[in-house]
């Protein structure tokens, strides 16, 4: 898949299962993930041709976006994901300005994808740069080993040289961002809980993503004790918002992105957690820089 040889004559043959058909499946499988999921920002999965040859295809496409006036939120790109030599662990290439997204994917990583992540600065040689150059969010993942991978650009870069348990663990992590950046929800409404009577209504942030506030809304049935707190990915309590009495009705909460001693806190995913009576609920956002 868009696989040449390291003299890159494209009639030398090149399987590339690791270069880049592990990140072209990756992306089919996060297709498929998502394909009973209607979510808040449209989800486009593309596989770009001629990568090798020049990024002609994301720069074909980052060029017919800005034609078209479209807004694009961030752009998150898959290229080898299921090869290692020492490190079961994941890239994440991107420039400083991204480095919120970056977090984002880094956190996912290690929490869902049970994997170590580094984050690299500095855009090259692969889909992300013509997004980069456009002014939009992105960010590349690859396996770490990728360049001592010994079937890099050659004729045996074959299945069999791979481990798919890697690339299903990096896709755990990039599955994880997407849902951070556009909240799925299943399509059939038979299979979302139904809210039972008196029970706290829309509980939800908006918006999300979010950079420097965003505002927490629910609603009580009658008056209620609330407690609403913010936690990061590890537990921590970093803020409470909220601990007292509220009348029935529509609430809306602001978040600034401050701990409890008012200090900025770092782009990342964090949790909000309400407490109303003897219900609980909680909800991911992310902050993003």
């Amino acid at each position: 898949m868009d696989a040449v040889a390291g003299d890159r004559v494209l009639k030398h043959p090149a399987p590339g299962a690791e270069d880049n058909a592990s990140g072209a499946a990756g992306v089919l499988q996060l297709a498929e993930i998502f394909a009973d999921c209607r979510t808040e920002k449209t989800l486009h999965f593309v596989g770009f041709g001629a990568e090798e040859q020049g990024l002609w295809g994301s720069e074909h496409y980052v060029e017919q976006m800005q034609l078209h006036g479209d807004q694009v939120v961030a752009a998150l790109i898959l290229d080898m994901i299921a090869a290692y030599e020492t490190q079961f662990s994941v890239m994440i290439e991107g420039e400083v300005p991204w480095d919120g997204l970056m977090s984002i994917m880094e956190g996912n990583s290690v929490e869902y994808g049970g994997i170590p992540a580094r984050k690299v600065y500095g855009s090259a040689g692969s889909d992300h740069v013509p997004f980069s150059l456009a002014g939009i969010s992105t960010f590349l993942a690859a396996d770490e080993d990728w360049d001592t991978y010994d079937h890099y650009h050659r004729s045996t870069d074959t299945y069999d040289k791979t481990d798919p348990s890697l690339g299903l663990a990096i896709l755990r992590g990039m599955a994880a961002t997407l849902a951070d950046l556009t909240h799925p929800l299943p399509l059939t409404p038979a299979t979302v809980p139904a809210q039972g009577p008196g029970s706290v209504l829309a509980l939800r942030n908006e918006p999300n993503p979010f950079n420097p506030a965003t505002v927490i809304r629910f609603e009580l049935p009658e008056d209620r004790r609330v407690g609403l707190e913010i936690f990061d990915l590890t537990g921590r309590r970093i803020r409470v918002l909220q601990r007292g009495w509220l009348e029935a009705g529509s609430h809306a909460i602001r978040w600034d992105g401050r701990d409890q001693g008012g200090h900025p806190v770092a782009s990342g995913v964090y949790f909000y957690s309400l407490e109303a009576g003897a219900e609980r609920h909680s909800g991911r956002m992310a902050l993003v820089r």
